[in-house]
């Protein structure tokens, strides 16, 4: 069984430079097992096939693909960062809702699973990582793919009650 991570964004390790955040806790267990990890690149598309870019390094497959800033900026800054991050975190004061931003957010994630479907064989287990992927693992089912699929919310999921709510909320 193969681990496929799937996160917002990936960046190769460097040899001389120390991983960051997510990379700290997963990529040792992945160059220990291998496995495949899947983001966007932080590039704009130089070309329409947006196919993905693969590299492998200690025994880690990373396919990048790039993402049209049209999408992206609207997707991670506006829906992901405006949207879904205040909430989760009860930030009501700065929490906004654009359904122009939320269109991109479904459909970077509808990119994500578009492009990862086919790097899939039937005993990988997906790890997704995140709310900027909320959707996907139901875009992956939409798209036919029956594998496993876990998600890991690296924040703290909001408390029942709120304290920075309006009175009479819960």
């Amino acid at each position: 069984m193969r681990l496929v991570n799937v996160s917002n964004r990936i960046s190769i390790p460097r040899r001389a430079a120390a991983p960051g955040g997510l990379a700290v806790g997963v990529l040792a267990a992945m160059r220990a097992r291998g496995g495949l990890w899947f983001g966007a690149s932080g590039e704009a598309p130089q070309d329409k096939s947006n196919a993905p870019k693969l590299l492998e390094r200690d025994h880690v497959t990373y396919a990048t693909i790039d993402v049209p800033e049209e999408i992206y900026a609207p997707y991670y800054n506006g829906f992901a960062n405006g949207t879904l991050w205040p909430l989760l975190h009860s930030f009501l004061g700065t929490f906004h809702y654009s359904a122009h931003e939320y269109q991109a957010y479904d459909a970077v994630n509808s990119l994500f699973a578009e492009q990862l479907t086919p790097l899939l064989t039937g005993d990988d287990l997906v790890w997704v990582h995140d709310y900027h992927l909320f959707p996907l693992a139901q875009k992956l089912r939409d798209r036919g793919i029956r594998n496993r699929i876990g998600f890991f919310l690296h924040i703290p999921f909001p408390p029942l009650r709120c304290a920075a709510c309006p009175a009479g909320l819960p």
